[in-house]
């Protein structure tokens, strides 16, 4: 069967859905509750889950606020964009 590949948008939102996981994941690893995390990026439990289940129905004001959350721009929030390497200072 031939695959099908992904339009733009559709890819768009799972990487802002994988950036919410993994965010989410760091959190509960360093001992957060599911509340605190949502309130961190500014939901409440239900929509954050929702969200992460449907990203479709992110408004423009969430993923900016999630980007910010995570100290990321909205093109590397979005995958459009590499995240920028570390600014390395030479040892004088």
């Amino acid at each position: 069967m031939p695959r099908l590949s992904v339009d733009k948008q559709t890819a768009m939102l799972q990487n802002v859905r994988r950036h919410m996981l993994t965010y989410k994941a760091e959190r509960l690893a360093n001992g957060a509750n599911m509340g605190d995390i949502a309130a961190a990026l500014g939901f409440k439990l239900g929509t954050m889950n929702n969200r992460i289940r449907n990203p479709e129905g992110l408004t423009f004001t969430e993923v900016m606020r999630i980007a910010n959350t995570l100290n990321i721009s909205i093109p590397v929030l979005i995958g459009i964009a590499a995240p920028s390497a570390p600014v390395k200072e030479d040892a004088v």
